[in-house]
């Protein structure tokens, strides 16, 4: 840590950010100008950098085409429907793939499809990706390593998509229904007509017989009641999908859409709608330790795709391929050009994709996975340990006794859980873990310091 920066002690940083709960998502940092301010680096330096030495590796392919841009969003998307876009789009994506001939030298973590909804594509373009990818998925030792997300809409209207994903490759598919109330979905600019089909999709699903398949769904929605969230999981419930990931409306940030709505829940009511999915989804089957958002009916798997796991919870190195797709290798993290029609320029002019680039002293990049393990419940001193280089304990030992003197967390071999009801302090439990540079940065862009 910079030792020029005045450290701002827990309890002080906790009672001037009260007002502010709401911001600390997920997401480290909670604005991306905090780190363009202090740790942006020249993107040629990536060019530079031994990332080819890297022995294991997630990928992420960002396919970033939707019907239209829903209002809990932040993803770069395009609402274009053209098939000439589709084809060059993914005629670029094996480009980018061909210039990274490295990573056939490593073993595979994980593959994610994700978007956008890249089973809007046509068919044969999917095929196509689809077979580049086969040489890399024999490079993954995880049982189900590709995984490709999908709508209700997509799944139910167009069956012959999934057949070619179950004969190509894609080991689990993960369906966004985020509600089954056409009313709620409405408000937030989705396809509220989606809910007439859901069943058919979900059918379909079941008939292919991927080797797992999960269900998104969202709490929190605006005029989301905690008696819809409560049909939202039955409906959901009924046919016991593989997994099921719980997201709430605050997970990524303030710059979607949904941001600005003012009738979003308060953090208790957050809580509660948490707590009762908790409850009941573990009273059917599913498991997660206590604050996670991710439930398998499986004990032993985490509910979400072997990339993810990877990136997330063992904190790996990844490499996104697309337009706006983000990689963090060797501290670095950096991101590929936003445009789609900028992305697809850059790639026949043969230019560097590379748009913004940052490096992440050791303090930051902790930060940045403690948040990405909260979303899992827990904390691991071996997992942090193991991709971080520190001790847990020591690297916050301040921060640590205030969570467990504040009934946030306990211990437990090994592991520092979220205290059970406590899931509506989830935010305040991340910003203890912002670096003292992060917490005045914070504090003097909000006026209060």
């Amino acid at each position: 840590m910079n030792i020029q920066t005045p450290k701002i002690d827990c309890a002080t940083w906790y009672d001037l950010t009260t007002p502010y709960q709401h911001e600390f998502t997920i997401q480290y940092p909670h604005r991306r100008e905090y780190f363009q301010e202090n740790f942006r680096c020249d993107k040629a330096i990536i060019m530079d950098q031994p990332i080819k030495n890297n022995r294991k590796i997630g990928l992420y392919f960002h396919v970033p085409f939707c019907e239209q841009k829903c209002h809990y969003c932040n993803f770069a998307i395009d609402i274009r429907n053209r098939d000439y876009l589709y084809s060059r789009y993914i005629e670029a994506l094996m480009i980018e793939l061909q210039r990274q001939s490295w990573i056939s030298n490593c073993e595979i973590t994980g593959i994610d499809i994700g978007g956008g909804t890249p089973t809007r594509l046509p068919k044969n373009e999917l095929i196509k990706l689809l077979m580049v990818l086969r040489p890399l998925k024999r490079l993954c030792s995880h049982p189900f390593p590709l995984s490709i997300e999908t709508t209700p809409r997509i799944a139910a209207l167009e069956p012959e998509k999934l057949l070619a994903l179950k004969e190509f490759g894609v080991d689990r598919i993960s369906v966004g229904i985020q509600s089954s109330n056409g009313k709620i979905l409405r408000k937030v600019n989705r396809d509220g007509k989606q809910t007439l089909i859901s069943d058919t999709a979900f059918q379909n699903i079941c008939n292919f017989k991927f080797k797992r398949w999960n269900v998104d769904l969202i709490f929190g929605l605006p005029g989301q009641s905690i008696k819809a969230w409560k049909c939202d999981l039955n409906f959901v419930l009924s046919y016991r999908p593989d997994s099921i990931t719980t997201y709430d409306c605050l997970y990524r940030g303030k710059s979607r859409i949904i941001a600005k709505c003012s009738n979003l829940p308060k953090p208790k009511e957050y809580g509660q709608m948490y707590d009762l999915g908790y409850d009941y989804l573990r009273s059917n089957g599913y498991y997660a330790p206590y604050g996670s958002v991710n439930f398998s009916r499986n004990r032993f798997e985490s509910g979400v795709s072997a990339y993810f796991e990877s990136r997330l919870l063992d904190g790996l190195p990844f490499l996104g391929l697309g337009n706006y797709a983000s990689s963090l290798i060797n501290q670095y993290w950096f991101f590929n050009i936003y445009s789609v029609n900028r992305y697809l320029e850059l790639l026949q002019d043969r230019e560097p994709l590379i748009d913004d680039c940052y490096y992440l002293p050791s303090e930051e990049w902790a930060t940045k996975y403690v948040l990405w393990s909260l979303n899992f419940g827990t904390i691991d001193e071996k997992r942090f340990k193991g991709c971080t280089g520190l001790d847990f304990q020591k690297q916050y030992e301040e921060e640590i006794d205030f969570a467990v003197k504040k009934g946030l967390i306990i211990y437990k071999d090994g592991l520092f859980n979220i205290s059970t009801g406590e899931f509506c302090q989830i935010n305040r439990l991340r910003s203890l873990f912002y670096t003292h540079r992060a917490r005045r940065w914070f504090l003097q862009n909000a006026g209060v310091i």
